[in-house]
């Protein structure tokens, strides 16, 4: 079966066994809700165009590349022309 003919709920899901089949929310308190809610609609950016509109990201990019840099861990320089730049974590 191709997965894209699963709708439920308005979705369509990519899986051929979504979780919302078996998980349900009804019997949770109010809190518990709220809190399970948060938790599961974080979102972290998928690049820096994305972190760089949020200031706690670019507070914690500076943080690292501080700690990067008292930890004499690596040196800023030139990037090699026909080269690309790799992350760190």
């Amino acid at each position: 079966m191709n997965p894209k003919h699963f709708v439920s709920n308005k979705f369509v899901h990519k899986s051929n066994y979504p979780i919302s089949f078996v998980l349900s929310y009804s019997s949770l308190s109010k809190e518990h809700l709220n809190y399970t809610l948060v938790v599961s609609t974080y979102h972290e950016p998928q690049s820096y165009t994305e972190a760089c509109k949020d200031r706690k990201w670019v507070d914690a990019i500076n943080k690292e590349i501080k700690a990067l840099k008292s930890n004499e861990t690596w040196d800023f320089a030139n990037l090699p022309k026909g080269k690309k730049p790799i992350g760190c974590k």
